[in-house]
């Protein structure tokens, strides 16, 4: 793709927009009358989705007539925004440029054209000191004006965090239309990628001596602390205070849909989840059972296209997840909704209420999932792990290995198997000297302490290869070494197995007297990766895995370097051409927060290996994260997702890894620096 269309794109998402008077583009959608046009769009409102997919639908149909003229795809992306620039003033505020990422994201003649990195979309007006105190820099940062809430801020202002749930509410569209389709599991990978996400700010607040974030259910009460964003303003829209202690009233530019309305809604979801069927009176019904089950609930709380009593907010199961954002936005904003950092997937998980929703929506998915029998094991591979008091679970700094590796002309599975493998496989991990290089001792250290650092970024935007003049802004952020894990694994079978590996991450105290009891509460559990492999008949195993290869991280891995980090958008070019995943190259956690912080003293976790077998587990692409943004329409994992914890555990965890010798657990330190 040309560097000129690219301009052409960013200049898109940054210039001003010249309005006409609007004719409301809702008419015809489903629901009530046509909100006023005063309000702007938003992702969580399914009427604004729907008209803004038809918008995506007509940019293709441009791209596709300018390829059948012979065009090139520079041709066919000029003209698609051609046509978006003409459209732009006469539609509500912010649906022409959801449109177009939703162009950008899926259309194959856009496929190496880059929505505009969210930083560089990004403006604040906060400042803070240089190192030094030779002047200072916009910051980045709300405020709650709770002590206590305000110690996780870091993690929910983190750019790529937020942008990584922009990025995923764009390539899982809510629609079918001649040009977008709704990928299978949707509705299960939304319950799945939100509570994966909960789970790690739990691990964050309980670092920070916090409680797990508690839901918000009771939508006549108080939402609790405020949250001030400091200024924020993302694609020209500022973003407004919204006070501690507010109330959700009726939405005036919404036919005045009420809480109480709202009520009814989560009382249905209820029911479905307690009675195990999603129904509407007097029209379908579906009896809810397993991971089709969740997929099917989850499509319902969204409110897509295939919601089954259909994706209106007046439909009998209505908007429930989009609303709870639309609801707070409101009371920030009043006027249009939009100055509410609810109301714009790109800046609401900086919002603390936003984890609060979210617990109450996943409530519903745990309600139904506490009513399906527990997971039995029985398929689980001929598998035994091998080690000492590691259970067969080795961690090791990455750049060592590396090095080790490289000193030694071999890889690092070839290292992996000298060191782990033979005659040391039931073996506790040994530190220490493995062999010299000219003459100098070559180490190797193995770790059960996983390290952490907070660190300050300036970003920068970098553009024609010459760096502007002043950085955007500086912001903290996490960081950690790399890693990588070596499993040890043994096979009891008599013949091939195609297994998979699954890593998961747990923080590790006592509940109610139990030690280590909160191994028993399975939305605790952060999945950190899993990977496939065969193993042989009677083969013991060493599979050594990068924790940049994880398939949850955003690929490529963004680097974050030695203090002060100066992170430049460098528009992405290492993403190559004609990527087939290209649609969720930008999809995916950070990797800098793949792990949670920890504490100065050290937190303590616990690491669980579970081995499955026949997942037709698709092989990682070279871009996005495989488990929250797929590689292909397929979901590449056949196991329901979050397996062994998408049900409730028939037995304490410690016993189910004492039962089942495909299962293996460690506990580790996380520590911060």
């Amino acid at each position: 793709m040309s560097e000129p269309i690219q301009k052409g794109v960013d200049a898109f998402f940054t210039s001003p927009v010249v309005r006409s008077a609007q004719d409301s583009v809702f008419a015809a959608l489903p629901g009530d009358a046509p909100p006023p046009a005063g309000r702007a769009f938003s992702v969580f409102v399914a009427e604004d989705m729907e008209a803004a997919i038809a918008v995506a639908d007509r940019m293709a149909r441009a791209a596709a007539e300018a390829l059948a003229r012979d065009g090139s795809d520079n041709d066919a992306v000029a003209a698609a925004f051609a046509l978006a620039t003409d459209l732009r003033g006469n539609y509500p505020e912010g649906l022409v440029d959801h449109a177009a990422k939703l162009f950008l994201t899926h259309d194959h003649a856009a496929r190496n054209v880059r929505i505009p990195n969210l930083m560089s979309r990004m403006t604040v007006n906060l400042t803070s000191p240089l190192a030094g105190g030779t002047g200072t820099l916009p910051a980045l940062g709300g405020t709650t004006g709770s002590a206590d809430e305000d110690k996780i801020n870091w993690f929910r202002e983190d750019p790529l965090a937020n942008e990584h749930h922009e990025h995923w509410h764009l390539v899982y569209v809510r629609f079918d239309s001649p040009g977008f389709s709704i990928r299978p599991r949707h509705g299960e990978l939304f319950f799945y990628m939100h509570q994966q996400m909960l789970a790690r700010y739990d691990a964050e607040r309980l670092g920070a001596g916090l409680d797990p974030v508690e839901p918000f259910d009771d939508y006549d009460a108080s939402i609790g602390v405020g949250y001030d964003p400091g200024g924020l303003a993302i694609g020209g829209v500022t973003y407004l205070s919204r006070p501690a202690n507010g109330k959700w009233a009726q939405l005036a530019l919404i036919n005045n849909y009420a809480p109480a309305d709202h009520a009814q809604r989560r009382d249905r979801l209820r029911d479905a989840a307690a009675t195990l069927k999603l129904a509407v009176p007097g029209g379908a019904s579906l009896v809810l059972d397993g991971a089709p089950g969740s997929d099917a609930l989850g499509h319902a709380d969204e409110s897509s296209g295939k919601s089954i009593s259909g994706a209106g907010y007046n439909s009998f199961y209505g908007n429930h997840h989009g609303f709870g954002h639309v609801f707070t936005a409101a009371l920030s904003d009043q006027a249009t909704y939009e100055g509410g950092v609810m109301y714009n997937p790109a800046a609401a998980i900086r919002d603390p209420f936003f984890w609060r929703w979210h617990r109450h929506v996943d409530d519903i998915n745990f309600a139904y999932q506490e009513k399906l029998p527990a997971n039995d094991f029985a398929a689980a591979p001929d598998v035994a792990f091998g080690g000492g008091d590691d259970a067969g679970l080795i961690i090791l700094d990455s750049a060592l290995f590396r090095n080790a590796a490289a000193g030694l002309g071999a890889t690092v599975d070839q290292l992996a198997e000298g060191l782990f493998g033979g005659q040391r496989f039931n073996q506790n991990a040994a530190q220490g000297t493995i062999g010299q290089i000219n003459g100098q001792p070559l180490q190797v250290t193995m770790h059960d302490t996983i390290e952490t650092e907070l660190r300050h970024g300036i970003f920068q935007l970098n553009t024609d290869q010459q760096v502007e003049e002043q950085p955007r802004f500086t912001y903290p952020y996490l960081w950690h070494p790399s890693y990588h894990f070596a499993v040890r694994l043994r096979s009891t079978a008599a013949a091939e197995q195609l297994v998979t590996v699954r890593l998961f991450l747990c923080p590790a105290f006592a509940v109610d007297g139990v030690a280590d009891g909160s191994l028993n509460n399975r939305r605790l559990w952060i999945e950190l990766d899993k990977f496939a492999a065969p193993i042989a008949p009677g083969e013991e195993k060493v599979l050594a895995r990068a924790d940049t290869d994880s398939t949850l991280v955003r690929r490529p891995v963004t680097a974050l370097h030695a203090n002060p980090d100066v992170v430049r958008d460098l528009h992405f070019d290492q993403q190559g051409d004609d990527h087939p995943d290209a649609a969720a190259c930008e999809c995916g956690w950070p990797y800098h927060l793949l792990y949670p912080r920890g504490t100065k003293s050290g937190m303590r976790f616990a690491l669980l290996a579970v081995v499955t077998k026949d997942d037709a587990l698709i092989k990682q692409g070279q871009c996005g994260s495989m488990s929250f943004c797929a590689v292909t329409d397929e979901y590449p994992d056949a196991k329901p997702m979050g397996y062994p914890f998408d049900r409730p555990l028939a037995v304490p965890l410690a016993d189910l890894v004492a039962q089942n010798p495909s299962l293996a657990l460690r506990f580790i330190t996380i520590k911060e620096r």
